[in-house]
């Protein structure tokens, strides 16, 4: 069978932008259904999911995954990017003394300050992102020099790691290992560290390694996703389907309740038809969504539960993961 989609987990490089990389894929594979998952900025790299083919229709469903990052934080200096990319705006660089307290204590104040960070929290998106005001992202108006009033929004930092607090030529310098929430800006975090121990700081380099269920040992240069699919042409998925590379639409959904329907379900799904939670091997305390495979299919649908019928408990498929006519073929 013809492959018609999948999950493809690319290494953003540091300067590309998450568009660039689609754009790259795109023309590697293709295909002109090319989405992905997760912005990540420009000067920071790592694992960034990429929807190609039916795929696609799965973003929505992975906008809400946690991430895990690994940022070096560099301490003594703000900038108005809050990461390496920007211009200077404050901060002090530690005193010999304040560096030789630090050392005599193994670091321990600045460790205690990034464990802080850990928790549920209000973040105002800094003016260098993409998050749309009145129409307008926020990078936009930056750039012109215009302050913008932004929101704050609720987000969770699940986990803070020190990995390792050093001074290298009277730098002091922490890598850190963050689990979090969407939405979540890293480079943020690093600024609330600095604050906290008085010298500023911002983030001089940062790695996504794991965006939802997808880890930075799955993922694949954009070179190499060249090299694979090269003079391939409408045969470049099935290729990477082959190596490995191009993962299956199930894998996208692993945080939720799954079930796999027999033939004459997976037609009335794929017809829009309600179906039973019986139907589905599905009793007790009911999910409020599901995840349909079908045997030889994969992943079929992703179902809800009908709540315009307040008296009966039903399921109807939110989206179909597979082309009518074919699947009526093979169902």
């Amino acid at each position: 069978m013809t492959v018609r989609g999948g999950v493809l987990v690319v290494r953003k490089p540091v300067g590309a932008t998450s568009f660039g990389c689609v754009s790259r894929v795109r023309r590697a594979v293709g295909e002109r259904r090319v989405g992905h998952c997760g912005t990540l900025d420009p000067f920071a790299e790592g694992v960034l999911p990429i929807c190609i083919g039916r795929a696609t229709g799965l973003v929505r469903y992975m906008e809400g995954y946690d991430k895990e990052y690994r940022v070096t934080v560099r301490f003594g200096s703000e900038t108005d990017t809050q990461d390496v990319t920007g211009q200077r705006t404050g901060g002090r660089e530690p005193t010999e003394g304040e560096l030789g307290a630090l050392r005599a204590e193994d670091f321990a104040p600045i460790r205690a300050m990034a464990a802080a960070l850990a928790g549920d929290r209000l973040q105002t998106p800094p003016m260098y992102s993409a998050v749309k005001v009145d129409g307008r992202r926020l990078y936009e108006s930056a750039r012109k020099g215009v302050e913008v009033e932004r929101k704050a929004r609720p987000i969770r930092v699940h986990s803070v790691r020190t990995d390792s607090v050093a001074v290298d030529e009277g730098v002091l310098r922490a890598v850190l290992t963050i689990r979090c929430s969407k939405g979540t800006y890293i480079r943020t975090l690093c600024e609330d560290l600095g604050r906290a121990s008085g010298f500023g700081a911002h983030a001089e380099a940062l790695v996504r390694t794991r965006c939802g269920p997808y880890g930075l040992e799955q993922a694949y240069a954009l070179e190499e996703l060249d090299e694979a699919c090269r003079g391939l042409g409408d045969r470049a998925l099935d290729a990477l389907a082959a190596l490995g590379w191009l993962l299956p639409l199930e894998s996208a959904v692993l945080d939720r309740a799954s079930a796999e329907a027999g033939m004459e379900t997976a037609r009335r799904l794929v017809d829009g038809l309600e179906v039973l939670p019986e139907a589905l091997g599905l009793s007790g305390e009911l999910p409020e969504s599901v995840a349909v495979t079908k045997a030889g299919l994969g992943l079929l649908a992703v179902c809800r539960i009908d709540a315009s019928d307040p008296e009966r408990t039903v399921y109807r498929a939110e989206r179909v993961f597979t082309d009518a006519r074919q699947e009526k073929e093979d169902v």
